[in-house]
């Protein structure tokens, strides 16, 4: 008999269009293929909400389920849980652990069906989405999210990933006991050797600052209060050789794109759309910036800090568990351009600085957030 213990078999589940171009689904990923490379069992499990997407199929190298969503008015839903929750029947003894990165309708499926299947149920709370018309608002009136809060208090573990959030469950009537502070992680030690090697601290003496963001473009992202901070800095700063780079899509593109082109700003702000290789784009940047009015606790802001990038973010959620003011970055309250802008130029003023606060960033994200340590946070869990 072998003495090799048995690896964790886990099962992530996606309630979104999996993959996806969201944090939540990218986090989901390199989670996926960080506890893999430590001999876990890892499965994928995922609505079926596209067409073109197949009913199976492997993602990064991990199985990938979806469940059928039939798209007919009001019942779809529906019928698409009672098939989730055949298939945990179907499956009650192949997982150790089930875990939920997108707290939605599905995670009470998984819970409701935990007396059924023994497999204990652990959920992933981001943070503000959840806390606002979602499953945990409770002034939501859709009777679908007052069943899920129920379902929920009944969990085996539920992970939150900023202290504010962990503050927010506690008065939601969470026990202590319940909640798990594990944050979302970066492979450190990748991230800084492909930007050591394309960049380093003397490419950001030059003449030209470069600002940057990365994510999805909705009103709640704030691009908009970023685009016009940064139309009001190119006022104050003539001299300055300044470009504004916004990688990401989604809604508020048309608009924001179509603004940008008005106003003879194409020279200096640059849509690229989804970018597949984010180092690359953290590597062409000086200063990051998240001009978000709701967070969890952004993957951008943490990849731009361990790039070695000071960070302007607003003054919510996860934002200011990551930055310190005046420390690894500056932050400013949220939809409050005029601020934005002064901490623009203020960039400018300090330029010589801008490299060392960069590095206290990335010291902090490979002290607190590294993928290592996040991944044996979860195995010490999985295995309990």
């Amino acid at each position: 008999m072998s003495n090799e213990a048995k690896p964790v078999r886990v099962l992530f589940v996606v309630d979104s269009t999996f993959p996806g171009s969201g944090g939540a689904e990218a986090q989901a990923r390199k989670l996926g293929k960080a506890l893999t490379a430590k001999n876990v069992a890892m499965e994928f499990v995922s609505p079926r909400t596209q067409s073109y997407q197949s009913s199976f199929e492997m993602v990064d190298g991990i199985p990938c389920h979806r469940i059928k969503y039939p798209f007919i008015k009001f019942i779809g839903a529906g019928i698409m849980l009672v098939m989730f929750a055949w298939y945990l029947y179907k499956r009650r003894n192949d997982f150790d652990i089930i875990h939920v990165h997108i707290t939605r309708l599905m995670a009470s499926v998984a819970v409701a069906m935990r007396s059924i299947t023994g497999v204990p149920v652990m959920a992933k709370i981001s943070g503000y989405f959840e806390f606002k018309g979602g499953v945990l608002d409770p002034n939501a009136i859709n009777p679908a999210n007052a069943i899920l809060r129920r379902m929920l208090r009944k969990i085996d573990y539920v992970q939150t990933i900023s202290g504010q959030t962990r503050e927010r469950l506690l008065e939601a009537g969470f026990r202590d006991e319940q909640i798990v502070f594990i944050p979302n992680g970066v492979d450190s030690a990748e991230a800084i050797r492909l930007a050591e090697q394309h960049k380093d601290a003397e490419s950001r003496a030059s003449n030209s600052l470069t600002f940057g963001y990365c994510g999805r473009l909705r009103q709640i992202k704030g691009v908009h209060v970023l685009i016009e901070s940064f139309e009001e800095f190119l006022k104050s700063e003539p001299e300055v050789s300044v470009k504004l780079r916004i990688a990401g899509d989604g809604s508020s593109f048309e608009e924001l794109s179509a603004h940008v082109r008005d106003s003879g700003l194409s020279d200096c702000i640059e849509f690229l759309g989804n970018v597949d290789d984010t180092h690359e784009f953290y590597r062409s940047l000086d200063v990051y910036i998240q001009p978000s009015f709701a967070e969890g606790l952004p993957n951008a802001v943490i990849e731009a800090m361990v790039s070695g990038l000071p960070v302007l973010a607003t003054n919510i959620g996860g934002n200011s568990d990551l930055v310190t003011h005046d420390k690894e970055g500056w932050l400013f309250e949220a939809g409050d351009a005029p601020a934005l802008t002064a901490l623009m130029q203020r960039c400018v003023e300090q330029r010589d600085s801008l490299a060392a606060i960069g590095l206290a960033g990335r010291d902090r994200i490979v002290q607190q957030y590294d993928m290592d340590s996040v991944t044996e946070d979860l195995l010490e869990i999985y295995r309990g």
